[in-house]
C-alpha cells in the first residue's frame, strides 16, 4: 500500500492558488487512475480529509487531501498512516516549491522541509523526513522571498496557466511511472523545454 499526499489548502479562496498545486496534481491522478477508482473522493472525518482509494495493478493506493489547512498538514499525514500502518518509504507528498521554476517537477526522497511550512509539519508530526516528495516548482525569475505568502497564495498568472495543464499532466504521469509502477528513483523533468 502506497499514501500520496497533495498538500492544499480548503475553501474556495485558495482554489487555483500556487500553494494548492499539489491538490491540482492529485485530483488529475486521480482521475489518471480512474479505471481502477473504487470511489471518488470522500470527506473522512477521523483523518481530517478527503481520501480516495484505488488499486493499481497489485498496489493498493490511498490518495489523501488534508483539510487541516498547509501548516498542520502533518496532523492530517500521521493519522493516516499510523491508522494503516505505513512505512514512511510508502509516502509521497506532491506540494508547490519556490525554489523550483514553474515547469520542473523533482520527485526526491528525504530532506530538510526548505521553509515549507505543510513539509515541516509533516516531519513533525512523523517523526521523519525520510518519505518520498514530488516538488512542483512554482518559483519565477521575480524575487518574490519579500513577500513569500503573499505569493504562494496568490493565483497562477495567465501567461503560468497557459502551462500549468501540461505540467499537471506530467506530474500525474511521473507519480504512477515513478512511485507507483515501480521502485522509485529519483528524477526531475522540466516540462516544456
Amino acid at each position: 500500500m502506497k499514501l500520496i499526499v497533495g498538500l492544499g489548502n480548503p475553501g474556495e479562496k485558495f482554489l487555483g492558488t500556487r500553494h494548492n498545486f499539489g491538490w491540482l496534481v492529485i485530483d488529475r491522478l486521480l482521475k489518471d487512475l480512474g479505471e481502477n477508482l473504487e470511489e471518488d473522493w470522500q470527506l473522512e472525518d477521523k483523518f481530517e480529509s478527503e481520501l480516495a482509494r484505488v488499486k493499481y495493478r497489485d498496489t493498493d493506493l490511498i490518495l489523501a487531501k488534508p483539510l487541516t489547512y498547509m501548516n498542520n498538514s502533518g496532523r492530517a499525514v500521521e493519522r493516516i498512516k499510523n491508522f494503516y500502518k505505513l512505512d514512511q518509504s510508502e509516502l509521497v507528498l506532491v506540494y508547490d516549491e519556490v525554489n523550483l521554476n514553474l515547469g520542473s517537477v523533482r520527485l526526491r526522497k528525504g530532506g530538510s522541509a526548505g521553509g515549507h511550512n505543510g513539509v515541516a509539519s509533516v516531519i513533525h508530526h512523523t517523526g521523519s523526513a525520510d518519505f518520498w516528495r514530488v516538488r512542483l516548482g512554482v518559483g519565477d525569475e521575480i524575487d518574490h522571498r519579500h513577500d513569500l505568502t503573499g505569493f504562494v497564495l496568490g493565483k497562477f498568472k495567465p501567461d503560468e496557466q497557459q502551462k500549468l495543464s501540461l505540467i499537471i499532466d506530467e506530474a500525474s504521469q511521473l507519480i504512477i511511472k515513478s512511485f507507483i509502477s515501480s521502485d522509485p528513483e529519483e528524477t526531475t523533468i522540466n516540462v516544456g523545454e
